[in-house]
């Protein structure tokens, strides 16, 4: 695999210490079995794809701890995409034509995974999405496993609450024109709910605001990019907008203390449908699931709180990457790419065993962890002088 020619290339603790003679016995690379990392690592927000390397090492070293995989230590490599398709595909193809690569994470958006995917199809690796990638954009990916929500259970998740917890009868969406237009009128219809059509961001996000509030909206779905979501939920309150009136509706991207942190007070009252971020509740770790306190645990003793000293520097959706891949590849007996999917398929894993902490059943035609009924509500508000998630409904 020719990664010499490519400009950013980030090896893991491990092989990195292997190959420039680090402390601790020599390791053995004719014996290992690689997990390729393809993500973000540089631009504004780097953090995401230290954050998923970070959750991949930890768990990769409890499995070598425990003698690897099949008698194989298992090794992490990383690359940035930069979150351009062009390079992501590239990356991809060299990463997959390394026959040691034996699962690949990511790539990061859905423009870079779309971008890859018939290489990644065509190589019978199986591939893990730690990322909210759309489900249009999944069509034909046989090899392709995800451990976030579906565009659909997320819009689903959010027309449920909305339909059964508030006084709420008008939707809106804040989003570029890119298929979910037509997702929320349909589900809009599904729950007796009004829909007020989609209003792109543009440069003038208070104007799209205006727009969809003008049309009669009272539930604004925010998109997933931060800065986008945030200067909307800014424009909502500039507005003077009480949350009476307008509220809005946001996907587990925006359940972050960086978001909390871009938006400051305005945040308060957004709800939010995500995986379990217990971590940013109220709830006592003692009442977590078993598997998801465990990954926090590990995350925070290796890594730290980020600078705010609430979040963590790891994503549990990317250690059950790791995790659902190690126990197909069990299942199986083998690493071939082939029989490890079919494997994956036939797996079920209960709630307290799993990073994301519900349970997480697959079969050939369902290659989701989560599903609609597996996701929380939350709410941010203040606790003192931090910004907190509260849950408002969950599993």
């Amino acid at each position: 695999m020719r990664r010499s020619r490519l400009p950013v290339v980030l090896l893991s603790g491990l092989l990195a210490a292997a190959a420039c003679g680090g402390d601790g016995p020599p390791v053995d690379l004719r014996g290992t079995v690689q997990v390729a990392l393809v993500s973000v690592f540089s631009g504004a927000d780097p953090s995401r794809g230290r954050y998923l390397q970070n959750s991949l090492q930890a768990e990769i070293d409890e499995l070598n701890a425990g003698g690897g995989l099949l008698g194989r230590e298992v090794t992490l490599v990383s690359a940035d995409d930069e979150m351009q398709p062009a390079k992501a595909a590239e990356l991809v193809r060299e990463h997959l034509a390394d026959g040691a690569v034996k699962l690949l994470v990511g790539p990061s958006s859905p423009a870079t995974f779309a971008g890859s995917q018939r290489v990644i199809a065509a190589s019978g690796v199986p591939n893990c999405l730690p990322t909210p990638i759309p489900d249009r954009v999944l069509s034909g990916a046989v090899t392709t496993f995800r451990t976030r929500e579906g565009s659909a259970s997320l819009a689903s998740a959010l027309m449920a609450y909305v339909q059964k917890h508030t006084q709420l009868r008008s939707v809106g969406l804040i989003a570029p024109a890119d298929g979910q237009d037509a997702l929320f009128s349909s589900l809009a219809r599904k729950f007796g709910l009004d829909y007020a059509g989609v209003a792109p961001p543009g440069p003038d996000v208070q104007g799209a605001v205006q727009e969809l509030v003008g049309k009669g909206a009272q539930a604004l779905v925010l998109p997933a990019d931060m800065d986008t979501a945030a200067l909307a939920v800014q424009a909502i309150q500039a507005l003077g907008l009480s949350p009476n009136r307008v509220r809005a509706f946001g996907p587990g991207d925006l359940a972050t203390s960086a978001f909390a942190q871009a938006v400051g007070p305005a945040a308060v009252g957004t709800v939010l449908v995500a995986p379990d971020r217990d971590y940013l509740g109220d709830r006592s770790p003692g009442a977590w699931p078993t598997g998801y306190r465990a990954f926090v645990n590990r995350i925070v003793a290796r890594y730290g709180y980020t600078a705010d000293g609430i979040g963590i520097k790891g994503l549990p959706e990317a250690a059950d990457c790791l995790t659902l891949w190690a126990r197909a590849v069990q299942q199986a007996g083998t690493f071939d790419g082939p029989r490890v999917v079919r494997a994956w398929e036939s797996l079920r894993v209960g709630a307290d065993e799993t990073a994301l902490g519900v349970p997480e059943t697959f079969s050939a035609s369902n290659h989701d962890a989560i599903g609609s009924g597996d996701l929380f509500v939350y709410q941010w508000v203040r606790r003192g002088q931090q910004l907190r998630l509260q849950e408002l409904s969950g599993p």
